[in-house]
């Protein structure tokens, strides 16, 4: 089992609040904005994660891997429930919060089925 968190284009959220399903087609029509699309790669090299070209990045947090995965309507993080779980996903929490400053993208939580972190500061 893995601790899950996602990034995705604020139009996702809006859209599933308003009712919409996530197996509807729409959701995986968004895209990430470009502006952020653009830095990510980068950014997630810069917090230590390594990637392998494809959108496949990994930080081991001793013998445990963190994952994040970039696809054209978001980024996921994944980290397993094992030792030292609290710190690798308040990194990843961190790290996910920092990506988001050049807006139009949203946090997704779906253990807690939260959006931002329960911060209503949407762009």
């Amino acid at each position: 089992m893995s601790y899950h968190l996602y990034i995705y284009p604020t139009e996702v959220k809006r859209f599933i609040q308003a009712g919409g399903d996530w197996e509807d087609p729409q959701v995986t029509a968004f895209l990430l904005p470009d502006k952020f699309a653009a830095t990510i790669e980068a950014r997630l090299l810069n917090y230590g994660f390594s990637g392998n070209g494809r959108g496949e990045f990994e930080k081991m947090y001793g013998s445990l891997p963190v994952a994040a995965h970039i696809y054209p309507g978001s980024v996921a993080f994944s980290a397993p429930y094992w030792k030292d779980f609290e710190a690798q996903v308040f990194d990843i929490r961190l790290h996910a919060m920092e990506m988001t400053d050049v807006g139009g993208v949203s946090l997704y939580d779906p253990q807690a089925v939260e959006w931002d972190f329960g911060l209503n500061d949407e762009p």
